[in-house]
């Protein structure tokens, strides 16, 4: 049911977003806005819901993506992150979009200790999905050897 009803506010975004109105982008924040109350209430509901959390994260991070790095809507994205890995810790695939964000953001310690969590949640077999992520970061330019 919940599915559903997000998907009925998904067309209901995109039909104000493709809308001729003066303000688009109030349009659009707050079709998005409500879309995200509704995903607030279903993580609520059902909070071990991988599929609602996963989903809801995912338009969370491509909407911040819109935004300076320094936005506000990237903390309220950081958030939700936080908020859904309290019961979805043991899903890599949730941890592995979190590091993908943080490391896009170029936030490096929080990158870094978020990593460090995602290795002591998950289980050794689902270490490696982690590790590339981790090695792909301390590698790129502009990361100091030393962050901690």
């Amino acid at each position: 049911a919940w599915q559903a009803y997000l998907d009925a506010t998904k067309h209901a975004v995109y039909r104000s977003v493709d809308g001729d109105t003066e303000d688009d982008d109030d349009c659009d924040s707050a079709a998005i806005r409500r879309r995200w109350m509704v995903y607030e209430r279903a993580v609520r509901a059902l909070p071990n819901s991988y599929k609602m959390w996963y989903f809801y994260l995912l338009e969370r991070v491509e909407y911040a993506r819109k935004f300076r790095c320094d936005d506000d809507e990237h903390a309220r994205a950081r958030a939700a992150f936080e908020r859904a890995l309290v019961t979805m810790h043991k899903m890599p695939k949730v941890w592995e979009l979190y590091i993908k964000y943080l490391t896009s953001l170029r936030l490096v310690t929080t990158t870094r200790r978020t990593c460090d969590r995602a290795l002591a949640s998950l289980p050794v077999t689902q270490h490696e999905r982690v590790w590339v992520l981790y090695l792909d970061f301390i590698r790129a330019e502009g990361v100091p050897g030393d962050t901690a």
